[in-house]
């Protein structure tokens, strides 16, 4: 019998046709039951070899009829095994990493460029093991089984979930690509059940590339299902659209090739979290086969017999085919493919896919005023040419002049001018209650293409030649292009978190390209933070807070991201080269002209083994050792009701008096009740003129004579209770926050001015010292993490007051705010059970869902009704609670019905504590009477409830940070911003936010 693999070739050589084969019928059991000549049931493993013990051992033959899961694990597998082989033959890989050439936009071609990063990155680079990764079928090399209809079916999931893969999919109208009109497609879908076998292999790729988005959507946004799907079927359905790929032979342009191939592309894409260089390739096949096919001409001007509809879906497959080329290029730091010159598409029409359909003959566009998704891809369809120019520009061997680098940007900025002011960029707390999601992410998607376009614009002109005007500018743009990225990353790390905005719609920002603009920006201030030494301490200080930031949200990421967790290792990195003591606070007179031209005049930085050391390194050493204290301070001075707050410049006085500590101001809190009061409406009293501020994260620069433990550099909190040394008990009052209007604390607080300043004297037993070790450098928290301290210092001491103990109960009235929650989050993490009282159950959402122990009750009004569902949340065998703690504002004192119903549902001998601001309220004197109840008031702490605090964090029990939910809301403000930074702190009044300053 001849052989059948030569079967394609024996007519090249001979006259004669070639012996017919029979084609046998393929096997469809597993090797190991085709030799027991038993049922198999088709599985990976089967049945009858899970029941005899040789599960690894069940194979499928090559011809068989296998799920597509058990193909793509297998096929994963063997790609692992083939990297774990080839990560012995060190030579192959670095011939790989040598031959790699990155251009100029990438964002590790940024990390090349700082100076001296690359040796402190080769000391802690680790081989990175990301879970979930993904086995690339090659479908250019044609290594691909063909598929039939019958292994379609059997791979398709019941109707009913294809049914609801596909609604998810559409529905996420930030994914879903504008290229598939949704009445059509429900058209060819229901032909493709009526009739499978005569349906095109290549809209049965685009079905399986939709089931695969549809599943990574349907997982995120808690779709039930009949059937069981997770990622590994997503995987699977990605694999089955390549193989319908194969089978439905794209490279003979065939009709919908392109859709298929450019659908495939984008499942492929929005479900990676890394760059994807065969991704960019791919989509080069895809511009190749959409120029063979005319979807780059303008098809009234190409003789083409097609109707309005497909010339407007062609013109939509030309944009997404456009804006991948074009962000893939820019990702990859490649040239584009499409050059303007040979294109005349034009941009799709702005329409609903209900506006127009495959009958219509005339398209009638809407206005620019309804913020539909293709009018975000309008918007961004006239930027793409100039994109490109701009590509040309940054990637291009000849140096462009800086007047086209100044046309350019003109150009940039009338195009962000035009955009439709219902896709205008708001933040996302500024946004309506009624726009959609997907609105949300065009608006984020169209501002950040445009600081993207910016910093790959003006980059070039920061290295070689160029006037210092141009190069000023050049630093200006990138500077704050990248800052504003950055604050958008932040924010739309925050909303995606559970209890956020878009929470159940995170999969939109996911992508490796929106990903790739933040890394980009992150790089950025890197290499700022790095080159200019001249930079104000509080621009530093902000910068550094918002790396420390980003470098906690790549860290959460850099388990299944290779991008993310080498982003984390650089910015770990330059965090600890840019943080040493001093190095990012002090005052920049601590160096002395003198000093600054050694510096400079220093040679090029030597190989790491002869000992050099980069510029910015001996600049932190200088400092380091430096006792040099700035001469003057800068603070906010309220001088009278009403009026604004001013900037007050004061010398500082040395040596530091006895008693006293100086401290350079690293973040400092901003309370929602400040903006009223500065308007004579405070809650707490407090005389004017003064300096506001209650407590801080601070550096100690200096110390009084009288000090034997606190020393200079070390990181302190700066608690702002402060108590009269010579009457600890009765003379208290709150720093920069109120003299409690009586005349002892009056005395103290004039004394101690506020700590929104950059530099600050405070009572030298009020600086409480934090491990920075193990609270920066192990933890990650950043200094505005740590300012949290505050909330859970008066939270510990309610709790601390009712004696609980772990496994007990305590109801919590409210715990929605700033305190309350505090008191809520703490108490579970100590292991109580906590029944916490809100009027608004969507409000605790973000609490309960990171503490199970924290259980919600909905508040009525009604005292016994409330009583009743307090009661039933507490432990069977008691029905009652053993501790209420009440930190309720004053504002709650006209019906404080959370309170009776609280202290109602206590059980006897329970304890009862005050711990907010509440009125005169009446109170049921004869059953606490009764039932033994202890009530007591607990004002502020005391500081072993601190230091008990402190050790609770650095033990790892109690969390702070992103992790825990807290948020820094925007990132902090300068002391220049005040009243945009009181402003916000009005409105950020829900639990976990903090608005602080950051001087």
């Amino acid at each position: 019998m001849p052989d059948t693999g030569l079967s394609h070739f024996t007519t090249v050589f001979r006259a004669t046709e070639p012996c017919k084969v029979k084609r046998k019928r393929p096997p469809v059991s597993c090797i190991n039951c085709q030799k027991r000549k038993s049922r198999c049931d088709r599985r990976q493993p089967c049945g009858a070899c899970e029941k005899r013990g040789e599960d690894r051992a069940c194979r499928f033959g090559p011809a068989s009829i296998v799920s597509a899961t058990a193909l793509v694990r297998e096929l994963a597998e063997q790609n692992m095994n083939d990297r774990r082989g080839a990560s012995h033959e060190g030579t192959e890989h670095s011939d790989d990493d040598r031959l790699s050439y990155r251009g100029p936009t990438t964002w590790s071609a940024v990390v090349e460029s700082i100076h001296d990063i690359q040796n402190s990155l080769q000391a802690e680079e680790e081989e990175s093991t990301i879970s979930g990764a993904m086995y690339d079928l090659d479908l250019g090399c044609g290594d691909l089984l063909p598929v039939t209809t019958d292994q379609v079916l059997w791979t398709l999931p019941k109707r009913q979930d294809v049914d609801k893969l596909i609604t998810a999919y559409f529905n996420a109208k930030s994914v879903a690509v504008p290229f598939l009109h949704v009445n059509q497609f429900r058209r060819r879908y229901d032909k493709f059940w009526e009739s499978p076998a005569t349906t095109s292999m290549l809209w049965i790729s685009i079905l399986f590339s939709i089931l695969s988005c549809g599943v990574a959507i349907a997982g995120i946004k808690g779709i039930s299902l009949s059937s069981s799907l997770g990622a590994c079927d997503s995987k699977a359905y990605m694999a089955m659209a390549a193989r319908c790929l194969h089978s439905g032979h794209y490279l003979k342009q065939r009709a919908m090739s392109v859709e298929a191939v450019v659908m495939y592309a984008h499942s492929r894409n929005m479900q990676n979290p890394d760059g994807d260089p065969s991704l960019w390739i791919l989509l080069g096949l895809a511009v190749r086969l959409a120029q063979r096919q005319g979807y780059h001409r303008d098809t009234t001007k190409i003789s083409l017999n097609i109707t309005p509809f497909e010339a407007e879906m062609r013109r939509r497959v030309w944009f997404v085919i456009e804006s991948y080329d074009a962000l893939f290029s820019y990702q990859h730091g490649m040239p584009s493919i499409i050059h303007d010159d040979s294109c005349d598409a034009g941009q799709p029409t702005n329409m609903a896919d209900d506006d127009f359909d495959e009958d219509s003959v005339t398209l009638t566009p809407r206005p620019h005023t309804d913020p539909l998704p293709i009018l975000a891809y309008i918007t961004k369809s006239t930027l793409l040419p100039l994109f490109r120019r701009i590509m040309k520009h940054a990637l291009g061997v000849k140096p462009e002049s800086l007047s086209s680098v100044a046309v350019l940007g003109e150009q940039l900025d009338k195009w962000y001018e035009a955009i439709p002011r219902c896709l205008k960029y708001r933040p996302i707390r500024h946004t309506s209650f009624t726009d959609a999601n997907y609105t949300i992410f065009h608006r984020s998607m169209l501002e950040l293409t445009y600081h993207m376009s910016r910093c790959a614009l003006y980059r070039s002109c920061l290295v070689g030649g160029g006037g210092s005007n141009m190069r000023s500018l050049a630093f200006s743009v990138c500077r704050d292009s990248s800052l504003k990225m950055l604050d958008m990353h932040i924010e739309m790390d925050r909303e995606v978190q559970p209890g956020g905005r878009l929470h159940e719609d995170r999969f939109m920002g996911e992508s490796s390209l929106t990903l790739h603009s933040f890394l980009v920006a992150a790089m950025i201030i890197c290499l700022e933070l790095n080159d200019c030494q001249d930079m104000r301490p509080q621009d530093r200080a902000h910068r550094i807070n918002l790396l420390r930031t980003s470098q906690q949200m790549w860290a959460a990421r850099s388990t299944t991201s290779s991008d993310a967790s080498r982003a984390n290792r650089v910015l770990k990195t330059m965090l600890k080269k840019v943080e040493s003591p001093y190095s990012s606070q002090s005052d920049s007179q601590t160096l002395s002209a003198s000093a600054a031209e050694t510096i400079t005049s220093e040679k090029p930085p030597q190989p790491p083994e002869e000992n050099a050391q980069h510029p910015a390194n001996i600049v932190g050493c200088i400092i380091m050792t430096s006792t040099s204290i700035p001469e003057t301070s800068t603070s906010l001075v309220l001088e009278a009701f009403n009026q604004p707050l001013s900037l007050k410049s004061t010398p500082i006085n040395t040596p530091t008096p006895a008693g006293a500590a100086l401290v350079r101001i690293l973040c400092a809190t901003i309370r929602p009740h400040n903006r009223a009061g500065f308007r004579g409406k405070q809650v707490l009293p407090f005389p004017v003129p003064y300096t506001p501020g209650n407590s801080a994260v601070a550096r100690v620069l200096d110390v009084g004579a009288d000090a034997v433990s606190l020393k200079p550099g070390q990181l302190v909190w700066v608690d702002g209770f402060v108590v009269a040394r010579d009457d600890p008990v009765g003379t208290q009052m709150l720093l920069g926050l109120s003299d409690l209007a009586a005349e002892k604390p009056r005395k103290l607080f004039k004394a101690w001015p506020g700590v929104w300043a950059d530099v600050a004297q405070v009572p030298l037993e009020n600086c409480v010292p934090l491990d920075e070790a193990v609270l920066c450098d192990q933890k990650g928290y950043s200094f505005g993490d740590l300012e949290y301290i505050e909330r859970l210092a008066v939270a510990n001491a309610g709790i601390r007051a009712a004696h609980l103990r772990p496994g007990q109960t305590v109801v919590v009235c409210p715990a929605t705010g700033h305190f309350s929650g505090a008191v809520a989050e703490l108490a579970a993490q100590l292991g109580c059970r906590v029944i916490a009282l809100t009027r608004s159950a969507a409000k605790l959402e973000p609490l309960t869902r990171r503490h199970p122990r924290i259980l919600p009750v909905e508040l009525t009004g009604d005292v016994a009704r409330d009583a009743a569902a307090i009661r039933a949340l507490c432990p069977r065998h008691t029905g009652a609670a053993d501790a209420l703690i009440d930190i309720s504002p004053r504002a709650a004192s006209a019906n404080p019905t959370h309170l009776h119903a609280g202290l109602a549902s206590l059980r006897n001998y329970g304890q009862a504590v005050f711990l907010g601001a509440l009125g005169d309220v009446a109170i049921p004197y004869i059953s606490l009477m009764l039932r033994n109840i202890n009530i007591k008031g607990q004002w502020m702490y005391s500081r072993d409830q601190l230091a008990d605090v402190i050790r609770l964090i650095e033990s790892g029990v109690v969390r702070l940070g992103k992790e825990a939910g807290h948020e820094v809301v925007q990132g902090g403000f300068e002391l220049a911003d005040w009243e945009k930074a009181v402003e916000i702190a009005e409105e950020a009044t829900s639990w976990g936010q903090q608005t602080l300053f950051l001087p």
